[in-house]
């Protein structure tokens, strides 16, 4: 797990709010990882996925197929389609940019963070 600090917004149901921070996690027990916009201390917005790769040293990309979405303690899950992007430094310290859309039920759902640095 990994937390990325920078300018975050997340636009859901035609609605855009700026996120606190993104969490990336890996389960290594189902293969799956999440890109997580974290809204405040109950909200939080996972794109998650079992297929990607990483073509380059600087560049990662995760094929989305849920969305969760989690509010104080009740998490929806959707299934989707997208694709999250992801630019690092050549040592993986500074992440660049991350972009993840995803088509759900209920319309697109998109982040996009630009930062500085991983915590």
């Amino acid at each position: 797990m990994a937390g990325f600090r920078g300018d975050c917004k997340l636009t859901s149901a035609g609605k855009t709010v700026a996120c606190e921070s993104v969490i990336y996690m890996h389960f290594r027990a189902n293969g799956r990882t999440n890109f997580g916009a974290v809204v405040d201390e109950d909200t939080m917005t996972s794109f998650s996925g079992g297929n990607d790769d990483q073509p380059k040293r600087t560049e990662y990309w995760l094929e989305v197929d849920r969305v969760l979405q989690g509010r104080a303690g009740e998490v929806s899950e959707f299934p989707g389609k997208g694709r999250c992007d992801l630019k690092i430094s050549e040592d993986g310290s500074i992440v660049h940019e991350l972009v993840c859309r995803a088509m759900i039920e209920g319309g697109p759902v998109e982040l996009r963070f630009s930062g500085s640095r991983s915590n």
